[in-house]
């Protein structure tokens, strides 16, 4: 079959349409976007490849051996409202040192408040007291630890003059026995209290943001 003039002219505009096309926009190279609330390193380990730069969902966490895993691949993150984050340096650690009481049930409720956090694994009393000073002071950092023994948690964490530890009944209490002290450490016992109640309480300690220890008191209790 001969092609006709018109049939030649028609195939190449058609050739020309598509090649004037722009090209659909690609996702960056080496990215990889998760949308889970928690991010483990078995999460990382199943979809990590070649990847430079990770994309995480406002309010997610990620744990602290999965902080570990990035940091050794240099890997970056950032979240999905483009706001970058630092691998290693999360600003607020929670921690719990209590029966049936379950943590990660706790944090989806957080919103913003959780949008950089550690999680320190759950374990016996002292344990779980230590480790949680040490992150506190390891940085410009803030935690709330859930615990039945608040008398106690609060007593040993204020041994450390870099750990300003609360203890607060009620979501009108934690603003300022915060402010008191410029506390750094929230201590919460969570029995009788519901999720949305120790939710709003850790909130009201986020919002009320890191504050420096009194002058009048910066002698005792941080020298």
């Amino acid at each position: 079959m001969t092609l006709s003039e018109v049939d030649i002219d028609r195939l190449v505009r058609e050739v020309l349409s598509q090649v004037a096309q722009p090209e659909t926009a690609k996702p960056a190279a080496g990215t990889v976007s998760f949308g889970d609330r928690v991010i483990s390193v078995e999460l990382l380990r199943d979809r990590l490849t070649d990847a430079r730069t990770i994309q995480v969902r406002p309010g997610a966490i990620i744990t602290p051996a999965a902080r570990d895993y990035l940091r050794e691949r240099n890997i970056e993150v950032t979240s999905q409202a483009d706001q970058p984050s630092a691998a290693g340096s999360p600003n607020m650690i929670f921690a719990a040192a209590a029966e049936r009481f379950d943590l990660a049930a706790l944090i989806p409720l957080l919103a913003g408040a959780a949008a950089e956090a550690e999680i320190v694994p759950t374990g016996a009393f002292m344990a779980v007291v230590k480790q949680t000073m040490e992150r506190i002071t390891s940085g410009d950092r803030r935690g709330v630890l859930f615990t039945e023994q608040t008398a106690a948690a609060v007593c040993v964490a204020n041994r450390n003059r870099s750990v300003r530890a609360v203890q607060a009944g009620g979501c009108e209490e934690v603003r300022e026995a915060a402010a008191a002290v410029g506390a750094n450490l929230l201590v919460i016992d969570p029995r009788g209290r519901s999720q949305f109640e120790m939710a709003r309480m850790i909130k009201e300690f986020h919002a009320a943001g890191p504050a420096d220890c009194p002058e009048p008191l910066r002698e005792a209790l941080t020298r």
